[in-house]
C-alpha cells in the first residue's frame, strides 16, 4: 500500500509522491520563543516528529530533510504587540535574551519528549536579509504596496488568495484581528513589513525605512530557502491554516509563479473539557510543570495514542491511563530483554516469526493511512499480548526469538513511534515501566495462580484478571467453557448423575484436556457452587479474563468487519447481563464492554444465565464507561443509545450498519445523563413499557438482531 496522506489543501487524502522522487522535504511552523514551552506545542511537534520518523523509516535517514523555523521577531499578539517584546517587558530582559532563553528551554523540553531535533533550526531574526529581498519582488510585480513605511500584500491581487482555509476575500475583517489599519487597502492586507514606532526596540533597516518584517513572510523565506519551491510538506497547527499558512501560500507563489508547498498537513488542537488551549488565553499546561507529575515518556504516549488531525482532550484521567498503557508495552519489553543473555541458542520460532511479519506489515499498513498511530499503537499491543503469552508458554525460547522479538520492538515502537529507548530493561532506562506499575488497572492483587498446562500457541492467553469467581456451574456454561478450553482446574459432578447428552461431554473433554473429574453427592456439590441450581456439574476454574476494548476492535479488524459493540451502563442484575450477553454472541459482536463500578461483573450466575455464551465472547470492564465511549468515537464508531424517549428515532427507521456500538442503559433508569450525552444518536427501544428488569434485556435484544439484520443486508449487497 502506498503512503497516504489527507492534505488540506485539497480536503481529501491523497497518495504522497515527492517532489523529487526518493526525497522528502518538509517544513514545520516553529514556536514563538517568548515563553515556556506548554501542552500545545508538546502535541504539534511530537505529532510531526513521529511523522518525520515514519519518513525515515520508508524513505531512509538521509533523505529526508526536515526543516523548523524559531520566530525571534515579528510574531504580534491580536492587540498589535509584539510577542518578543511582550515577554522581554515581562521578565524585565532584552529581547533576543528572551528569545535565546525560551529557545534553550524549548529544545530542553523537546528533547524529554524524545522529540528530535530538527536537520536546520532558522531564525527569523538571522533572514531578515532575504526577507526583504522577497518583499522587494512583491512590490516590482505589483503584488505588494508601500504606505508611511509599512509594506502590505494586497490580497485582492492574488486571486487564489483563501484557497487552504476555505475564506473568501470578500467576507474577510482584518487578517491579524486588530484595529481597523487606515492604511490597507482592503481590510485581509497584511503586513510585509512594519514601521517600527520610535520605543521599539528590535528594528533593521530597509529601503522603506526602520523597521521589521511581518509574521508571515519568514516562513516563507526560511521555508524556500533551504528546501526549494515547491517543497514536498508544510505542517503546522491548524490554528495556523489562517491566516498564517494562507498568507505563506499567497506571498510566496506570487512572487515565483509556482507552487509553494505541495501537501499541507495540520494537527489538531488540545482541549480540556471542549474547551480549545491557547498560551495566551492563559489556559495552557506548561510542560515543565508537568514533567513534575509524569514522565515525559507518557506525555509522549498520551499524544501519540491519538490521531493528528484529531483533538487532544487532556484530563489528569487520561494522563493516568497513558501512563498504565505505557507500562504495559515497557513491561513486556523488559521481559524479552531480561530473559535474552541467558536464552537457548536456537533457530526463531516459525510460529513467532510469522507472527512478527504479520505484525510489521498490519503496523505498516496503518501508518500508511495517514499516520494512524492510535490503530499502529493498537497493533503493537496486539502483539505485546501474544509477547506476553508466548513468554508465559515457552520457558525456554531461543535467543534468535527473543531478538526477533525485541528487534521488532525496536524498529517499530523505537524508531518509528519514539516510546522504547535503548535503556529499558535496565534500571537507568528512560521511562523505566516499574514491576508495580504494570500491574496498573489490575483490580487487586494477583492472588497465587494453579500451576498451568504449557499449551505452547503463540498469542494464547495465559495470564488472568483477579478478583472474580472461580467456578462455572450448569450444564451449557460448563461444556462451553471446556469447547473454549478455558483453564479449568476440575470438574466436580453430582453422584448418580446420568452420563448423557452434555454430562457425557463433559466428561469426555475433561478427559481429553486431561482435567480431574471427581464425583460428589449433591449436598457437596450444593456447597461447591453455592446454589443447587448447578444441573449436577460444577467446574472449578481460574477466574474470568476480561480484555481491553482494543482487543474487541482488533477482532472487528481480523474478521476485516466494522466493530459491533454492546455497551452497558451499569447492569445490575445477573438476568438481564446473562441474556444480554447470550444475544450478542449470537448476532456476532465482536464484543460487549461493562463498567466495573456499580455493575455486576461476569460471575459464574452470569456465566449460567448466559448459556455459556460468555465463554466465547470477548467482554471488557472499564473504570470509566464514558471515557471507553469518547475512546470509540476516536476510532470511529458510532454510538447509539437505546432510551424509552418520545423524540428519540424509531429503532427500524435507523440505519444501523458499519461501525456501531450500542448502549443500553440500567434496569428502571436508563442511560445516564454523561452516557447519553456522549452517544452520537439515540433511537427508541421497542418496548411499550417502563425500563424495568426483563424488558430492557428483551427489547436490547430486538435491537442487536435488527442490527444483525442489517448488517447481513449490507455485506450481501
Amino acid at each position: 500500500m502506498a503512503l497516504q496522506v489527507y492534505n488540506t489543501l485539497s480536503r481529501q487524502k491523497e497518495p504522497f509522491v515527492p517532489v523529487h522522487e526518493g526525497r522528502v522535504n518538509i517544513y514545520v511552523c516553529g514556536p514563538t520563543v517568548y515563553g515556556p514551552t506548554h501542552i500545545g506545542h508538546a502535541k504539534s511537534y511530537v505529532s510531526f516528529d513521529v511523522i518525520v520518523r515514519y519518513l525515515r523509516y520508508r524513505y531512509g535517514e538521509r533523505n529526508v530533510l526536515y526543516v523548523q523555523n524559531l520566530t525571534d521577531v515579528g510574531h504580534l499578539l491580536d492587540t498589535g504587540e509584539d510577542r518578543i517584546l511582550k515577554g522581554a517587558a515581562r521578565d524585565r530582559r532584552q529581547p533576543m535574551e528572551v528569545a535565546e532563553a525560551y529557545t534553550r528551554s524549548y529544545f530542553a523540553d523537546m528533547d524529554a519528549l524524545r522529540v528530535m531535533r530538527p536537520n536546520i533550526s532558522p531564525r527569523a531574526s538571522a533572514h531578515i536579509v532575504e526577507q526583504i529581498e522577497l518583499i522587494k519582488v512583491l512590490l516590482e510585480k505589483g503584488y505588494a504596496y508601500e504606505r508611511d513605511g509599512n509594506v502590505y500584500f494586497s490580497v485582492e491581487k492574488f486571486p487564489e488568495y483563501g484557497k487552504l482555509s476555505g475564506q473568501k476575500v470578500e467576507m474577510l475583517q482584518d487578517a491579524v484581528r486588530i484595529e481597523a489599519d487606515p492604511h490597507k487597502r482592503h481590510p485581509a492586507d497584511f503586513h510585509l513589513w512594519r514601521k517600527a514606532a520610535p520605543e521599539h526596540i528590535m528594528r533593521w533597516p530597509s529601503p522603506w525605512g526602520e523597521g521589521y518584517p511581518g509574521w508571515h513572510i519568514e516562513c516563507s523565506v526560511m521555508s524556500t530557502k533551504y528546501l526549494g519551491q515547491p517543497f514536498d510538506i508544510h505542517g503546522g497547527g491548524l490554528e495556523n491554516r489562517f491566516p498564517h499558512h494562507e498568507c505563506e501560500i499567497a506571498q510566496s507563489e506570487a512572487a515565483t509563479g509556482v507552487p509553494f508547498a505541495k501537501y499541507w498537513l495540520h494537527n489538531n488542537m488540545v482541549t480540556q473539557r471542549g474547551e480549545e488551549m491557547h498560551r495566551s488565553a492563559g489556559n495552557a499546561f506548561n510542560l515543565q510543570d508537568l514533567f513534575k507529575s509524569y514522565d515525559p515518556l507518557v506525555i509522549r504516549f498520551f499524544i501519540v495514542s491519538t490521531h493528528y488531525r484529531s483533538p487532544l482532550d487532556f484530563s489528569e484521567a487520561a494522563l493516568e491511563s497513558a501512563k498504565g498503557g505505557l507500562a504495559r508495552l515497557q513491561g513486556a519489553v523488559r521481559a524479552v530483554r531480561s530473559r535474552l543473555p541467558g536464552a537457548p541458542a536456537g533457530a526463531i520460532d516459525p510460529s513467532a516469526a510469522a507472527k512478527i511479519a504479520e505484525h510489521r506489515a498490519r503496523f505498516v499498513a496503518e501508518m500508511d493511512d495517514d499516520f494512524n498511530t492510535p490503530n499502529a499503537i493498537a497493533d503493537l499491543f496486539d502483539f505485546t499480548k501474544g509477547v506476553n503469552n508466548y513468554l508465559a508458554a515457552n520457558a525456554q525460547a531461543t535467543r534468535d526469538t527473543l531478538q526477533a522479538i525485541d528487534d521488532l520492538y525496536r524498529e517499530l515502537g523505537e524508531r518509528i513511534l519514539g516510546l522504547i529507548p535503548d535503556g529499558i530493561g535496565s534500571d537507568e532506562g528512560a521511562g523505566l515501566a516499574k514491576p508495580e506499575a504494570v500491574r496498573a488497572g489490575r483490580q487487586g492483587a494477583r492472588r497465587p495462580e494453579p500451576p498451568r498446562r504449557d499449551r505452547g500457541g503463540w498469542g494464547e492467553r495465559l495470564d488472568v484478571a483477579s478478583s472474580i469467581a472461580d467456578i462455572i456451574f450448569g450444564r451449557n456454561p460448563v461444556l462451553e467453557a471446556l469447547r473454549a478450553e478455558h483453564a479449568i482446574t476440575k470438574i466436580l459432578i453430582a453422584s448418580g448423575s446420568q452420563m448423557s447428552g452434555p454430562l457425557a461431554q463433559i466428561a469426555r473433554l475433561a478427559r481429553e484436556q486431561n482435567i480431574p473429574t471427581q464425583f460428589l453427592p449433591r449436598p457437596a456439590l450444593d456447597a461447591a457452587a453455592g446454589t443447587g441450581r448447578h444441573q449436577g456439574v460444577v467446574a472449578k476454574t481460574e477466574p474470568y479474563e476480561y480484555v481491553s476494548v482494543e482487543d474487541i476492535l482488533a477482532l472487528a479488524r481480523e474478521r476485516n468487519e466494522p466493530p459491533f459493540l454492546l455497551l452497558l451502563d451499569h447492569i445490575q442484575d445477573v438476568h438481564n447481563l446473562g441474556p444480554l450477553l447470550r444475544t450478542a454472541e449470537a448476532v456476532g459482536a465482536h464484543g460487549v464492554v461493562i463498567p466495573a463500578d456499580r455493575a455486576v461483573g461476569i460471575s459464574a450466575a452470569v456465566r449460567k444465565t448466559s448459556a455459556g455464551a460468555v465463554e466465547h465472547l470477548k467482554v471488557a470492564q472499564v473504570t470509566n464507561l464514558v471515557r471507553a465511549m469518547e475512546g470509540l468515537k476516536k476510532q470511529g464508531v458510532w454510538l447509539v443509545g437505546l432510551e424509552k424517549i418520545a423524540d428519540a428515532e424509531d429503532f427500524l427507521d435507523a440505519d444501523l450498519t458499519g461501525a456501531i456500538g450500542l448502549v443500553l442503559g440500567s434496569e428502571g433508569q436508563g442511560l445516564g445523563r454523561l452516557v447519553r450525552e456522549t452517544c452520537d444518536r439515540l433511537v427508541q427501544l421497542p418496548m411499550r413499557g417502563q425500563i424495568a428488569s426483563l424488558n430492557a434485556s428483551v427489547a436490547g435484544s430486538i435491537v442487536l438482531y435488527e442490527v444483525m439484520k442489517q448488517r447481513l443486508r449490507a455485506a450481501k449487497r
